[in-house]
């Protein structure tokens, strides 16, 4: 195990209490909504955030506890890169590696062999004002994976690119990461993100850990709102009883296929709800009037959300293709039906 740490501390509303491990080799990506402690979490463990007592970050067994930031094994990717703006892109790797004790010529060296390796071979004397975005998000790579760190830090190292430019740098950053034996925390807000960087994802709410595992443990499994909807499903917390039922409050219930009881979440996937202009026979067991809530539009699908007619508290949304949109004459205000079949209705222990 390469990170072992428990961080606490409270500034100002926020009581962060994490605990995380961090295998060499592995990324961990730490998810959850703004001001949950993210950011908060990995300053604390670069150093750069004094914690409370009880609080304890470990590398390989060595204890950092109280040890400056300059002195710590760590490389770190800011949101904002934070390149020094006189330096060129060659000293602003060689920075980190001189002030860690390296002798000027030995660094530079290093820092264009990195340069090279994120192919910047050709724009290490540029000042950051002239890079690109993604230029200059790979000098903070090579930046911070110069010297063989051995705790990788990264907050929202792409989020300051354009939607064109993201997906081939999040493939770039991939591979890099992929070389490096460091243990990595990646924080970011984007499941895309998190789910192709991440070898398991940690879920943050409140300062408190809610949720860990792997993306796709993650996905199947969710265990808050915040988590459905970073995953894309439909989350109901109810009580099972033990008769293929969970009731979900207000009097609104769903019909699955298995003996649960007690306190459960139900998972619906959006692409397993279909919409009806009239009540629809078949074999479907559960299906509701609703009226739909909103429609949004994402690439070739559309996520239609509607509140069930009986139960204003209950909503669900249902993917469908912009075709059925026309057909169904979709639109905010539009009365509808909802079926879901029972075999499509995912049930576990709350």
């Amino acid at each position: 195990m390469s990170l072992v740490a428990s961080v606490r501390l409270q500034r100002g509303t926020l009581a962060l209490d994490v605990s995380l491990s961090v295998e060499s080799g592995t990324t961990v990506a730490v998810v959850g909504p703004n001001g949950a402690g993210k950011t908060t979490l990995l300053r604390a463990l670069a150093g750069l955030e004094p914690v409370d007592d009880g609080s304890s970050v470990s590398l390989d067994g060595v204890v950092l506890d109280g040890t400056p930031a300059e002195r710590r094994p760590i490389g770190v990717v800011f949101q904002d890169y934070l390149l020094f703006p006189h330096l060129s892109a060659l000293d602003n790797v060689a920075f980190g590696l001189r002030a860690r004790g390296m002798r000027r010529a030995g660094a530079r060296a290093e820092a264009a062999a990195w340069l090279g390796r994120v192919g910047l071979a050709e724009e290490m004397d540029m000042r950051p004002s002239q890079l690109s975005g993604g230029q200059a998000q790979r000098v903070a790579v090579a930046r911070a994976l110069a010297g063989s760190p051995r705790l990788l830090l990264l907050d929202e190292p792409l989020s300051a690119l354009d939607a064109t430019t993201r997906p081939a740098l999040r493939r770039e950053l991939r591979r890099h990461l992929a070389e490096s034996t460091a243990a990595r925390v990646l924080v970011t807000h984007d499941p895309v993100e998190a789910a192709g960087l991440a070898d398991r994802l940690v879920v943050v709410e409140d300062g408190r850990v809610v949720q860990s595992g792997t993306p796709a443990e993650i996905s199947q499994r969710p265990r808050s709102r915040y988590v459905a909807d970073l995953v894309g499903v439909n989350l109901y917390r109810g009580r099972a009883d033990g008769n293929e039922r969970v009731s979900v409050g207000d009097g609104f219930s769903l019909v699955t296929t298995g003996a649960a009881t007690g306190e459960v979440f139900a998972v619906v996937h959006p692409r397993a709800v279909t919409l009806h202009l009239s009540e629809p026979e078949g074999t479907a067991r559960n299906s509701w009037p609703a009226v739909v809530a909103g429609v949004d539009h994402e690439g070739d699908r559309v996520r239609v959300t509607a509140t069930a007619a009986t139960s204003t508290s209950t909503s669900i949304v249902a993917e469908v293709t912009p075709a059925a949109v026309r057909e169904l004459r979709l639109a905010e205000g539009s009365a509808v039906w909802v079926s879901v079949k029972a075999t499509e209705v995912a049930v576990y222990p709350a």
